[in-house]
């Protein structure tokens, strides 16, 4: 199975990934709306090693298994978003928006998370199969 996956792509796309989930969630774009919406005190400064260390791990597992699945794809940047698309709405979409359903969570949270899962999802994909 690692003989069919690039590495080195698995790992800049998870690096890609959580950079743009800092940026998405500082203040610089929608950290605040974030932090008013999961009722996050601004005060609240705290990121701890342990919690990035195991998010980098969750996204190179994510990344790995996306890579096994672009194995099928056609190198071009059409078919790969539309690849990225297909995947954040069958799955990403679905699961968030169960959250807001049975976990009461503002339809705010749900696009801004689903907003960033999207980006997050193209970006990677498009790693992935351009880099093989």
């Amino acid at each position: 199975m690692f003989e069919i996956v690039n590495m080195y792509s698995v790992f800049v796309a998870s690096v890609v990934a959580m950079g743009i989930g800092t940026l998405w969630y500082s203040p610089l774009l929608f950290g605040t709306q974030w932090r008013r919406l999961q009722n996050v005190p601004v005060s609240d400064q705290n990121f701890p090693a342990s919690k990035m260390i195991i998010e980098f791990v969750s996204t190179l597992v994510t990344a790995f298994v996306l890579s096994l699945f672009t194995v099928l794809l056609p190198q071009t940047i059409y078919a790969s978003i539309i690849f990225a698309l297909v995947i954040w709405v069958g799955f990403y979409v679905t699961m968030l928006l169960s959250e807001v359903l049975w976990e009461n969570k503002p339809f705010e949270l749900f696009l801004l998370n689903a907003g960033v899962r999207a980006i997050i999802l193209v970006s990677m994909t498009l790693i992935l199969v351009l880099w093989r």
